[in-house]
């Protein structure tokens, strides 16, 4: 039950983040679509890693490495424009 429930989180953070996206809330750049992206993406390799299913946990693994890369990427992007100031 467990990893059913990690896995319907995954599955409600990712489609909050594709509603976000389509709707222009927030942007590609910002740090709460990666960081839905990130929580998402972990939440669906669980689930899928406990099913067996890695079609779908490979996806979701590379899903959440880019989702981490573009998060820390705006990060460096924030802390530098920070230290110009």
């Amino acid at each position: 039950m467990f990893f059913e429930i990690i896995g319907w989180i995954g599955m409600i953070l990712s489609f909050l983040a594709f509603l976000l996206i389509t709707f222009k809330v927030i942007t590609p750049v910002s740090l709460l679509y990666q960081g839905l992206n990130i929580f998402a993406g972990i939440g669906l390799m669980i689930n899928n890693a406990y099913h067996f299913a890695w079609p779908g946990f490979s996806l979701s693994a590379i899903w959440t490495i880019v989702a981490l890369f573009v998060f820390l990427k705006i990060l460096i992007s924030k802390n530098k424009k920070n230290i110009g100031k």
